[in-house]
């Protein structure tokens, strides 16, 4: 069966037959003569008959092929050729048609002069609209090359452009004088091909895009220009060799461009990271493209790595497992039915000490509270994925040290659950934000609640440092005959139902403790009269004595009260309290009804 190239090779055979048959009939030319006739009769064929190149995959290293122009190029016809009507070429010698990995591309010579003498140019103008498409490399750093479109024949006229020289690739105008705006590409590499677009535009001005066309990175730069003007694109060289493609005979290779390595931070992610499949304008064949973590599922689980894009042009995110770090190698393949190509990169996942972790504490101040009276104990939980909860510290801070102070603060618990008790100072009314603290050897995370007190001048409850002291002297009354019991471990042993009158007085005796028994599922009233001052009385388990089952607190009503059922039965305690609310200088005497029953 035929191929396409067959087909193509059998017409081209029977035409160059013809020719030479027409020739000898028609022509006593002489015999080297016929040598340019028949250069020139292929090129005709060539043109008329474009074959395209076949991708070679897996090819040598060394051969790189140009890449594919779209046809929207305004250089219709191939550099390869060099069609007279097309091309103007100063001086010819300077020019010649090379193939290079099954590519046929334009060889560009300085001048040995070194003059701007080497020149080609493009006869058929660009108007508005029109863009200038090619591909080309360089030989050596120091090659020194033009590319540029003009409005005119004699290179003195309006010329936009770039100029490659000393490893360096210029934007280079002419509106009177040359100057150069800026760098597109710094240092230039050889042997790289690169794609320059030269767009004409009388609306939005002159457009210029090089990319490189193995990794991708792409300049651009916009200039206002003359409008109504017809353009000519031109090529010069002064030094070095260039090299020169279009569309027409380099093929559709298949191609992933470069992707650089990738470098982020645990917890992170690379975002979209742009690449191109193919070259330049449509893939002929049908093409899938697949994307692999390699070797490290533990830093890239399945769905870490997501492709998006459509076309030619596609971005790949990673976004690496929570609190991993690491490396892992990316690869990235293109099919078709007949071809395979692969681009290989790499991820560096850079660990990060993470925070420790706190949980919310939930306390809601909807009201103040006594001052001297325990808040808690209030649960939250800690943790950190770094480091062992037994080297975590926690704290907790106050923002208002006279309505809070630093020892009324206790954190007790063990492991994740731990346990935050406050006790606001008697002495001071006013407003606090509590800040609880966890802490590893880098970092902290904390968590804050507010709480608001007003002031009962002297405390019934105290722990911290003050937790356990010797309970003050108690100055015995004469008509208390339960005098001294102002402590749990002398409290006076009560047996309910009981009425019993005591005192108190001042500073110097604050409390009177009773001692009973309770039975389990019985209702039990506890009542206290008296005529001046603010007695309040407050029931402890023998379990807890610091935070009380039950309290009264009707401030200044000369009658205090409270019902309580036990659930379990056994000994209790019943503190009654005298505050004060200005220090007395004078003890004052107060005499209290307790009546239980």
């Amino acid at each position: 069966m035929c191929t396409l190239n067959s087909l193509l090779t059998l017409n081209l055979l029977k035409s160059f037959k013809s020719f030479i048959i027409t020739f000898r009939r028609s022509s006593s030319t002489t015999v080297p003569l016929l040598v340019p006739l028949l250069v020139a009769f292929v090129a005709s064929v060539l043109l008329a008959h474009p074959v395209q190149a076949k991708t070679v995959v897996g090819q040598a290293a060394a051969c790189v092929p140009a890449p594919d122009q779209p046809e929207s190029s305004a250089l219709i016809d191939s550099f390869d050729a060099l069609d007279s009507t097309a091309w103007a070429i100063d001086p010819t010698t300077h020019f010649a048609p090379v193939e290079q990995c099954n590519n046929n591309v334009l060889q560009s010579i300085g001048t040995p002069e070194g003059v701007w003498r080497s020149k080609l140019f493009y006869k058929r103008p660009l108007r508005s609209g029109n863009a200038a498409m090619l591909a080309f490399k360089l030989d050596s750093l120091n090659t020194t090359a033009n590319f540029a479109i003009e409005n005119g024949s004699d290179g003195f006229a309006n010329r936009f452009g770039i100029e490659a020289n000393q490893g360096k690739i210029y934007v280079k105008v002419f509106t009177g004088t040359f100057f150069f705006p800026g760098t597109l590409i710094t240092p230039t590499k050889i042997d790289t091909w690169y794609e320059l677009t030269l767009a004409v535009d009388d609306v939005n001005g002159f457009s210029m895009k090089l990319r490189d066309a193995e990794t991708d990175q792409t300049a651009t730069y916009t200039r206002s220009m003359p409008a109504g003007l017809a353009w000519n694109f031109s090529h010069y060289l002064l030094t070095g060799t260039a090299y020169l493609d279009n569309y027409a005979q380099s093929g559709q290779p298949l191609a992933i461009s470069s992707v650089a390595d990738q470098y982020i931070y645990e917890d992170g992610n690379t975002g979209p990271i742009a690449f191109r499949i193919g070259n330049f304008g449509p893939i002929s064949a049908p093409v899938t493209l697949t994307v692999q973590n390699t070797n490290n599922a533990r830093l890239l689980p399945p769905g870490s790595v997501v492709l998006n894009g459509s076309g030619l042009q596609r971005t790949v995110i990673i976004t690496p497992a929570a609190n991993q770090s690491g490396s892992a190698t990316i690869s990235l393949t293109l099919t078709t039915d007949t071809e395979t190509t692969q681009r290989v990169f790499k991820i560096f996942v850079s660990p990060v000490d993470d925070a420790p972790i706190i949980s919310d504490i939930d306390y809601k101040n909807t009201n103040r509270v006594p001052g001297g009276e325990p808040i808690g104990p209030l649960p939250f939980v800690i943790g950190d994925i770094d480091t062992p909860i037994i080297s975590l510290t926690v704290s907790a801070i106050s923002s208002n040290q006279s309505v809070l102070p630093p020892a009324n603060i206790r954190i007790d618990g063990s492991g994740p659950t731990r346990t935050i008790t406050l006790v606001p100072s008697a002495q001071t009314s006013g407003d606090v934000t509590v800040t609880v603290v966890v802490s590893d050897a880098t970092s902290s995370i904390s968590t804050r609640f507010n709480l608001s007190s007003f002031s009962r001048r002297f405390t019934p409850i105290v722990f911290g440092p003050a937790i356990q002291p010797t309970p003050p002297p108690c100055n015995t009354q004469p008509v208390d005959c339960f005098e001294p019991n102002n402590g749990f471990s002398t409290a006076t042993p009560i047996t309910p139902p009981v009425s019993l009158t005591a005192t108190l007085n001042g500073a110097s005796d604050q409390r009177d403790y009773f001692e009973m028994n309770l039975v389990a599922g019985r209702t039990y009233t506890f009542t206290t009269r008296f005529d001046n001052g603010d007695l309040d009385f407050y029931l402890y388990a023998d379990t807890d004595r610091v935070i009380p089952v039950e309290k009264s607190d009707q401030t200044n009503t000369r009658f205090e009260h409270i019902v309580y059922t036990p659930t379990q039965g056994g000994r209790y305690f019943l503190l009654s309290f005298n505050y004060l609310v200005q220090p007395e200088p004078v003890p004052v005497l107060r005499v209290y009804r307790l009546v239980i029953e």
